[in-house]
């Protein structure tokens, strides 16, 4: 098994910041997804429902799903095996879903794929849980 070398596993970093970025820019951040989000997504949210691809870009230039903040609580952690990659981290997210505000700190586990080293990596799976807030905030 070969283990990713620095530069990949930075790569990975920055993917994963600038899916932070773009998510809080909503519609703005459509072109960004598009090329990120695998045709076969499958994208578990924190309350459970699984959504695909088409399900994810329509939600997010949805103006009544809007994040205000999306922020890492400690390091993305990620670790990549030659074409694949997988990252962790865990973020601190304000904003509204369906117009309802919501807070929180949520797990996200991200699965990435390319199909050779040359090529542009594309997020094929995605959970993302609620989980009790390490330092005791909200």
């Amino acid at each position: 098994m070969s283990v990713g070398n620095a530069a990949e596993m930075d790569e990975i970093r920055e993917l994963n910041a600038q899916m932070h970025a773009e998510e809080k820019r909503g519609a703005d951040g459509l072109g960004f997804y598009r090329e990120l989000l695998d045709q076969t997504l499958r994208f578990r949210r924190a309350d459970g429902t699984v959504v695909t691809r088409d399900e994810y870009l329509i939600g997010l230039v949805n103006p009544e799903n809007r994040r205000d903040q999306i922020e890492p609580d400690g390091p993305i952690d990620c670790t990549v095996y030659e074409n694949t990659a997988i990252a962790s981290v865990l973020l601190r997210v304000k904003g509204s879903n369906a117009g309802k505000p919501f807070s929180g700190v949520f797990r996200n586990v991200r699965i990435f794929h390319r199909d050779a080293a040359d090529k542009p990596w594309r997020l094929k799976v995605w959970f993302n849980d609620k989980v009790p807030d390490p330092n005791g905030r909200s």
